[in-house]
C-alpha cells in the first residue's frame, strides 16, 4: 500500500535514473504482478541496476523475469513458489531478454522457503548444459553464492507433485558447498550437469543436506544418486558449519590488531594455516595466515612485520589482464614497473574493507626480474598495499638473494597447499583453457607478461610455473599487518 505518494514517486525517480543514493529496492506489499505472461506465478519484472546492493521483496509469490547486479549482496525472494516456465522469451518477443531469474550478484546465502520447483525446466528440450539457451537457466554466475536452502517440512508432495528441482541450476556458483533439500519428500532431479560447476559436484567440499529419513532414498534415486557420496542429513549441517568454523582464527580484525599493538610476537593461538574473512568491494574473500615476523617492515629494515597473509583463492572469478605493461628501455622487467599489473592490484587494494586497510604495513618485497641487458637479478620494491606472491615466497623456487625468503606455512611440502582453482570447487580449467595465477616474478626477459602457476593433472604436483605467458590469469593476492 502506498502512503506517502510523493515519497514514491521520488523512489522510483531515482531507481529509474539509476542515482547512486538508491541501494535499497524495498517492496513488501508487492505479492503478484499482473501480467500477460499466460503463467500465474510468473511477472515480467526485470530489475538490473548496479547501485543496488539489496532487493526485498519478501511477499512476492512469483517469480521475477529477471534480478541481476553485480553489487547486490542481499535479495529476499522468502515467499517465491516457483521458477522456468518453458518459454524462453520476453512476452513481447524480444530475444535479448532471456529470463534467468537471478544471476551476476554477490550474495552469499539464498532461502527460499516456500519455493516448490519447476514444472518446465529450462532450457526446453535440452540436456546439453552447453546448449546456447542454457544461459537462461536460473540462479547463474551467482560465483560467491555459499549456502542454499529450498522448501520446508510442512510441504505437502500431493500438492507439489509435477514440480522438479532443475540439475542445470546453479551454473558456476564456485562456492557453493551448502545446498539444503527441506522437503518432507524427493523433489525428483532432472539434469545434473550444473552441480558439476559447484563443489557438490567438483570437490570434496560440497553436500546436499536432506531429511535424515530420506537420505538412503535420495542416494538412489534417479540422478540424485549421482551425487550419493556427497549426500548427508540435514542434522549433519550444523556440524559442517561448527567445522568449517574451526578453520578461522577465533578473532575479529579489530582484536588482531589489538594484539599486534601489545606484542611483539603473536602467540600459539595464532596458528599458520588459520584463515580470515577479508571484505573487497562487500565480497568475502579468504585469508590464510601464512608468516609471523617474516616480512621486512618498508620503513625499518631491522624489524619484521607481526602477520602476513595470502588469499586462498582468486579474488575475482574473472581473469584479468597484466600483459603490455609499458615496459621500456629504461625500465627493468619487474613487478616494480609492471604498470598495468600494478594498477589491478591497487584497485584491489582500494576496495578492502576499512578495518584491515587502514592497519596494513608497507614492506620491502623480493622478485625475480631482468635488466634491459637481459641479465637474471633479483629486484626489491615496496609495497604499501597488498601483492601478489613470489615463487620464492611459495616455497617452489630458492634464491641466493638476501632478504628473500619462504613463508613459514609453505615449507613443508608446498604443493600440497598451493593448488589454486575456481573457488571451492576443483574445477583446473574453464572453457577449455587451464587456470593461471599471477606471480610477483618476472623471469623471461623477451616478455612483458608475468610468471604464472597454472594447473595440471597432476595429484602430487597440481601446479607449474610458466615463464612469462600472455594468457590471462586470475589474481590471487596477501598483504601485511
Amino acid at each position: 500500500m502506498i502512503t506517502n505518494p510523493q515519497q514514491s514517486l521520488n523512489m522510483l525517480g531515482s531507481f529509474f535514473q539509476n542515482e547512486p543514493s538508491f541501494t535499497e529496492l524495498n517492496i513488501p506489499e508487492l505479492i503478484r504482478i499482473d501480467s500477460d505472461t499466460g503463467e500465474p506465478l510468473w511477472n515480467r519484472l526485470i530489475i538490473n541496476n548496479p547501485n543496488l546492493i539489496s532487493i526485498n521483496l519478501p511477499n512476492m509469490q512469483q517469480s521475477p523475469y529477471i534480478l541481476e547486479g553485480n553489487n547486490l549482496l542481499n535479495v529476499n525472494l522468502e515467499n517465491l513458489q516457483a521458477i522456468e516456465f518453458e518459454r524462453s522469451y520476453f512476452p513481447d518477443n524480444n530475444n535479448n531478454l532471456l529470463t534467468s531469474v537471478l544471476r551476476e550478484t554477490k550474495i552469499q546465502t539464498l532461502n527460499l522457503p516456500n519455493f516448490k520447483g519447476t514444472t518446465k525446466p529450462l532450457p526446453a528440450g535440452s540436456d546439453n548444459i552447453n546448449d546456447a539457451n542454457n544461459i537462461q537457466v536460473s540462479f547463474w554466475n551467482n560465483y560467491w553464492l555459499k549456502d542454499v536452502s529450498l522448501g520446508n517440512s510442512l510441504m505437502e508432495q500431493t500438492e507439489n507433485t509435477n514440480y522438479k528441482f532443475n540439475g542445470f541450476w546453479f551454473r558456476n556458483n564456485y562456492n557453493l558447498k551448502y545446498l539444503r533439500l527441506n522437503y518432507p519428500y524427493i523433489i525428483p532431479l532432472v539434469r545434473i550437469a550444473g552441480f558439476n560447476t559447484t563443489p557438490i559436484g567438483s570437490g570434496d567440499k560440497g553436500h546436499i543436506y536432506v531429511p535424515k529419513n530420506l537420505v538412503e532414498s535420495y542416494k538412489i534415486a534417479d540422478n540424485w544418486s549421482a551425487f550419493k557420496d556427497k549426500i548427508l542429513s540435514i542434522e549433519e549441517y550444523e556440524k559442517d558449519i561448527l567445522a568449517e568454523k574451526n578453520n578461522f582464527l577465533n578473532k575479529t580484525w579489530e582484536e588482531i590488531i589489538f594484539d599486534i599493538s601489545k606484542n611483539s610476537e603473536l602467540g600459539a593461538d595464532y596458528e599458520l594455516g588459520k584463515k580470515m574473512i577479508v571484505k573487497i568491494n562487500d565480497v568475502p574473500v579468504e585469508f590464510i595466515l601464512v608468516g609471523k615476523n617474516q616480512d621486512i617492515s618498508a620503513n625499518d629494515n631491522t624489524k619484521t612485520i607481526h602477520s602476513s597473509w595470502l588469499g586462498v583463492t582468486m579474488v575475482d572469478f574473472i581473469p584479468t589482464s597484466v600483459g603490455s605493461n609499458n615496459f621500456n628501455n629504461s625500465s627493468p622487467r619487474q613487478y616494480n614497473n609492471a604498470l598495468e599489473f600494478r594498477q589491478a592490484i591497487t584497485k584491489i587494494y582500494e576496495g578492502f574493507e576499512s578495518i584491515v586497510k587502514e592497519n596494513i604495513k608497507p614492506v620491502k618485497k623480493f622478485s625475480k626480474g631482468f635488466d634491459i641487458n637481459g641479465a637474471a637479478n633479483d629486484y626489491s620494491s615496496i609495497e604499501t598495499g597488498c601483492w601478489p606472491p613470489s615463487a620464492v615466497e611459495l616455497g617452489i623456487k630458492t634464491s641466493i638473494q638476501a632478504g628473500a625468503f619462504t613463508y613459514d606455512y609453505f615449507k613443508n611440502d608446498p604443493w600440497s597447499k598451493i593448488n589454486y582453482r575456481l573457488g571451492e570447487t576443483n574445477i583446473n580449467e574453464i572453457n577449455g583453457q587451464k587456470i593461471c595465477i599471477a606471480l610477483r616474478d618476472y623471469s623471461n626477459n623477451s616478455s612483458n607478461y608475468p610468471d604464472l602457476l597454472r594447473s595440471i593433472d597432476n595429484a602430487e604436483h597440481p601446479m607449474e610455473i610458466i615463464n612469462g605467458n600472455s594468457t590471462r590469469p586470475y589474481l590471487v593476492i596477501g598483504f601485511c599487518i
